[in-house]
């Protein structure tokens, strides 16, 4: 192959790929903050029926899938920017299975990028035994059995040893402060009401 002609083609191989980059990349507004002025209701159909949620996955979302099969999946998808805790902002879709609004969070916008963690609030969202958001802790506790607690910002998660990749946020009591959450964690004994709630459900990969 003449010197010239293999220049040529490995630059086009280059600006296919660095194309195929940015054509990920360009999906996300450039504005981070234009989330705040989507109406989240207009987030696309993937499913018209919500699936189960299990350990490791709801229908065709999983931690660890890349965004490039999730587009087959659900080619049609709200792209925009979640912001972390610490104030970062993260790229991430939102999708909807029926009325059921499901946010998923990548780790980077490309293609080869992959799922960090799906969240929901949607009370349709369930397990095989009908927990989700809504439901109560301790009906949760009574079947899946031995928990731990964890907090970040303030807030309190619920994880269960049988359910490793499914984290429970909890809808503490208004009376906690960081330091009551502080106190269940270092081992304190706090009775937690009956009626405590789960305010959204986190799927995350499960560890090794």
């Amino acid at each position: 192959m003449p010197p010239r002609l293999g220049s040529l083609l490995t630059g086009l191989c280059a600006a296919l790929l660095l194309a195929a980059g940015l054509s990920a990349q360009s999906r996300w507004p450039a504005d981070p903050y234009r989330l705040a002025r989507i109406p989240l209701d207009s987030a696309p159909a993937c499913r018209q029926s919500v699936p189960v949620l299990t350990k490791d996955s709801l229908g065709p979302l999983r931690p660890g899938e890349q965004l490039q099969d999730l587009e087959r999946a659900c080619p049609h998808l709200l792209y925009v920017w979640s912001w972390t805790d610490e104030g970062i902002p993260t790229p991430a879709v939102w999708l909807q299975f029926g009325q059921a609004r499901i946010l998923v969070v990548f780790s980077d916008t490309l293609s080869t990028s992959w799922v960090l963690r799906l969240v929901t609030n949607s009370p349709l969202v369930r397990t095989a035994e009908g927990f989700g958001p809504g439901s109560r802790l301790a009906w949760i506790s009574h079947s899946l059995g031995q928990l731990s607690f964890g907090q970040r910002e303030c807030m309190l998660y619920a994880k269960y040893h049988s359910r490793p990749g499914l984290v429970f946020k909890v809808n503490a009591p208004d009376t906690w402060g960081c330091d009551a959450r502080e106190a269940l964690l270092s081992g304190r004994r706090l009775v937690i009401p009956r009626t405590t709630t789960v305010l959204e459900v986190v799927l995350v990969g499960a560890p090794k």
